[in-house]
């Protein structure tokens, strides 16, 4: 976490997920709280925090997946 401490990389959701778990705060207590989201954000981290970690793996690699695909045809 130095390198995103330091400002010259952006922190990976896992290790975001981890420092929280660690630390016992929520999530978007690191990246500006819970106040800027949408509903619908809240309720899927909500159902994301409550899945098995095979669950979030395969959501996180699909959200990457279409993430990334945005980006090139955008």
């Amino acid at each position: 976490m130095s390198r995103p401490h330091a400002g010259r990389r952006d922190p990976s959701l896992s290790s975001i997920l981890a420092l929280a778990k660690g630390l016992v705060v929520p999530p978007g207590e690191f990246v500006g709280g819970v106040h800027d989201l949408e509903p619908a954000a809240i309720e899927a981290a909500r159902l994301f925090q409550g899945a098995s970690e095979d669950v979030q793996d395969t959501v996180l690699r699909l959200l990457r997946a279409v993430t990334r695909g945005r980006r090139r045809s955008g």
